[in-house]
Parts: structure tokens; sequence; C-alpha cells
């Protein structure tokens, strides 16, 4: 092996940073793309909420093309803020953010609802997994 290898190798940090990749597909379970997402980083509730409160306060544009694409800009912009990455290249390459689905929904509100499960169930998993690792240490000052 040579010297600058071995240099490579010791000059590495390797962390857990929780990422999952996550395929997205449609209902007839056709891949239409995926993405990675840290859905139990600790921050991941507040930029959640700070993105509710964009969707909350939102002026759905009128008809001219250029207020809609500047708004899908906007709505593209906050969900890559919200999972970390540009979700542009995610989920808005499948369909525009205000397309509207059988629902009635926009597009948008169907990859929000998604994201927010995803969230909702890790974090479920995770604390799970660690109040097993604390009662196993701790169980024995509660006898």
């Amino acid at each position: 092996m040579s010297n600058k290898a071995v240099k490579e190798q010791v000059n590495q940090v390797v962390l857990d940073d929780v990422s999952t990749v996550y395929t997205i597909k449609n209902k007839r379970g056709k891949v239409l793309g995926e993405f990675v997402f840290r859905p139990s980083d600790t921050q991941i509730a507040e930029r959640y909420e700070e993105v509710v409160k964009f969707f909350d306060h939102l002026q759905i544009p009128d008809n001219s093309y250029e207020s809609i694409r500047a708004a899908e800009k906007q709505v593209i912009e906050k969900i890559g803020y919200l999972i970390g990455e540009e979700a542009a290249n995610t989920f808005f390459n499948i369909i525009g953010p205000f397309s509207l689905l059988e629902s009635g929904k926009f597009f948008v509100e169907e990859v929000l609802e998604a994201i927010a499960g995803v969230i909702e169930q890790e974090m479920e998993i995770r604390i799970k997994r660690m109040r097993r690792r604390v009662n196993k240490y701790s169980s024995k000052y509660h006898k």
C-alpha cells in the first residue's frame, strides 16, 4: 500500500449521520426517485414547524405564469430546507408542486404529509430503542 493511500485512510473521520435513503414510488409501485433524509435529526421538528407556518401563510398565486413559477420556487426551496437536500431533484422532478391530485390536494401537500409520516415513524422507533437502552442500564437501580 502506498504512503499516500495510508495517509488518506488515517485522515478520515467516519460518523453515523443518521441518514436514510428513501425511495419515492407512485401508487402503482413504480420507482420515481429517491432522497437521503435524516428524520431523527433533533432540529427536524423546528424546521418542520417553520415550513408548516410558511405553508399556512402561502398565498395561492394568480394565474400568471411568473407568479406561479415564483411561488413554486419558494415551495421547492422550503421542502429542500426541511429535508436537507435539493428537493427539486427528488420530488418535484416528478410533477410540479401545485399540480392537483385526484384528491383535490396539491402535490406539495402530499409530499409534506409523506415527510411528516416518515419523521413521526422514525422518531417513534428511535425513542423506543433509546428507552430500552436506558432501562437496560437503569433497571438495577429500580429494584
